[in-house]
């Protein structure tokens, strides 16, 4: 079963052995062998876990297996997708319409928000409607 990743991300290594880690330290050794790795988009995940990241937004299904084991159609695999930009963002829930048409990318310390490609059509938008009142 394999995916592709969409997003990049952090998985497990599939070099790390919790054994080796064990024996390295009761010696008093280092370990060296990270246990989670960083892969970027594009990239081929086989495993029989595979399908989960695709159920979690992080990547499609790249085989018939994983595709049936995941159990989702293109539009629902698209729906997860954007709810894990939002989520890996930080995006609060009350604030998806403003970030999904590009009013804001995020937010500053404070909890301003970070302006997004469309910002300034927003902002006059609003100023339009309170003139008309």
């Amino acid at each position: 079963m394999k995916c592709k990743l969409t997003r990049p991300a952090q998985v497990a290594n599939p070099n790390w052995r919790n054994e080796a880690e064990v024996v390295a330290r009761a010696h008093g050794l280092a370990y060296t062998v990270p246990r989670y790795v960083n892969k970027p988009i594009g990239t081929e995940i086989r495993g029989p876990e595979s399908w989960k990241l695709v159920r979690m937004g992080m990547a499609e299904p790249a085989d018939d297996e994983c595709r049936a084991r995941c159990n989702m159609n293109q539009a629902q695999i698209d729906a997860a997708a954007k709810a894990q930009e939002r989520v890996s963002k930080g995006i609060h829930p009350d604030d998806y319409e403003a970030f999904d048409r590009g009013e804001m990318i995020g937010y500053k310390p404070g909890g301003a928000y970070i302006p997004g490609p469309n910002f300034e059509q927003y902002q006059d938008d609003e100023f339009e409607d309170d003139d008309d009142e």
